[in-house]
């Protein structure tokens, strides 16, 4: 559910500073992830206001490495973003202002790096050319690249338990296919497919990714079980809403309508997802009040 956030080069003098200076490192995650468009809301006004910094810094983090995975394809700068992780708890000798806001998260509120590796690992994964054969594959990457941070936000709460994480990874999971159904007319051009090569027929699997929505009737039964299956996850993690409180439990609503929402409207566009990209409306966004869309998950 990322898209790109250049980075932008420091000084000597200026990596230095910020590398000692855990507000300044704070005021830079601010910028990268207000800076930003996305489909979903990173931290937004419902947010715990006490809490949205050390949501920035752990976005920060991953936008950028991220853009290493999606705009340069840089399996080596994702290497090093992993040993500049692995450095913890000692930000000082690393080139790059997102440490140590990110060094002082994870100690405020014990965050295994694991889950932070993870997000690496699956960014790996895209710089290396990402192409899932099975359903599994799809769940496999999901537990890289989505789950992580529903935990993470978890443990920011104070609710880093069982059963929560399931449910929370289903809904997770969800968003990054939601994510992945809403965006083929922009992939399938640009030569990636989410959609399972075992699900297309033998003829599909031999045409050429770029060709593949020219030959929508035939993806169209596939990609209506996906988005089932997708409609499925978010129903599993709807028991999610009944552990939450508060701000962070609107938050949540939040995300899941968006999600669920989306998720209607590539169902409704038929071959029309392959050439149009589905997105949010204010409309969308004042339905989220009045009568949010994940009450009803599918159609």
């Amino acid at each position: 559910i990322y898209r790109t956030m250049k980075f932008t080069a420091f000084s000597t003098s200026q990596r230095v500073a910020a590398d000692n200076d855990v507000d300044a490192s704070y005021r830079y995650c601010t910028a990268v992830a207000t800076s930003h468009y996305e489909n979903f809301p990173v931290a937004s006004i419902l947010f715990p206001a006490r809490l949205r910094k050390y949501v920035f810094a752990l976005y920060a983090f991953a936008r950028i490495a991220d853009d290493f995975a999606d705009e340069e394809q840089s399996p080596e700068k994702l290497h090093q973003w992993r040993a500049y992780l692995h450095q913890y708890p000692d930000a000082t000798r690393i080139p790059h202002p997102v440490f140590p806001a990110l060094f002082d998260t994870i100690s405020r509120f014990q965050l295994p790096l694991q889950l932070l590796d993870d997000l690496i690992t699956a960014f790996l994964m895209d710089a290396q050319g990402f192409f899932p054969q099975t359903w599994n594959d799809l769940m496999t990457y999901s537990r890289y690249s989505a789950n992580p941070v529903g935990r993470l936000l978890l443990y920011l709460m104070g609710q880093a338990e069982e059963p929560l994480f399931g449910y929370s990874d289903a809904i997770c999971t969800a968003l990054q296919l939601t994510n992945f159904w809403q965006d083929l007319s922009i992939d399938l051009p640009r030569g990636r497919c989410y959609l399972p090569a075992t699900l297309l027929s033998e003829s599909l699997r031999e045409q050429p990714i770029t060709q593949l929505p020219a030959h929508a009737s035939q993806l169209l039964p596939t990609l209506q079980l996906l988005i089932e299956k997708t409609a499925r996850l978010y129903q599993t993690g709807l028991p999610l809403l009944h552990h939450l409180h508060g701000r962070f439990r609107r938050e949540v609503q939040l995300i899941l309508h968006g999600g669920v929402t989306i998720l209607h409207k590539t169902r409704r566009a038929g071959r029309d997802i392959f050439t149009h990209r589905p997105k949010l409306t204010w409309n969308d966004w004042v339905m989220a009040f009045i009568r949010p869309a994940y009450r009803r998950i599918l159609p």
